[in-house]
């Protein structure tokens, strides 16, 4: 579920129309969620960049190491397989047997 927007950003931009943030919200009653992407690790470790706000699953294959970058800030993530991320966060997983990553978008507008 789509966090509520901000309640300072305005409802309505100048033109009358829906501000972009509360359309993300509202569209969540009335459409389907956007796909689950999979993501498809390459050499160990493997990083991947969230393009927009959402979950990264990681499931099954032998990991030894998950950490969570988020600027100059890094946490090793433990027992975790299920990463909430924002934009421009980065995941790395280290892994000696490849395991299924998937990305779990929460808007699915930058996500092809």
């Amino acid at each position: 579920m789509q966090p509520l927007p901000n309640l300072i950003q305005p409802f309505v931009g100048a033109m009358g129309r829906l501000k972009a943030p509360w359309n993300f919200y509202l569209q969540q009653f009335t459409q389907a969620p956007p796909n689950i992407l999979p993501v498809v690790p390459d050499i160990s470790p493997f990083s991947y960049t969230a393009v927009e706000p959402g979950n990264v699953a990681i499931t099954g294959g032998t990991v030894s190491a998950i950490t969570l970058t988020r600027g100059l800030t890094i946490i090793t993530i433990i027992g975790q397989t299920l990463i909430p991320v924002a934009i421009a966060d980065v995941v790395t997983v280290t892994y000696s047997v490849l395991p299924t990553v998937q990305f779990i978008p929460m808007y699915g507008q930058r996500t092809g």
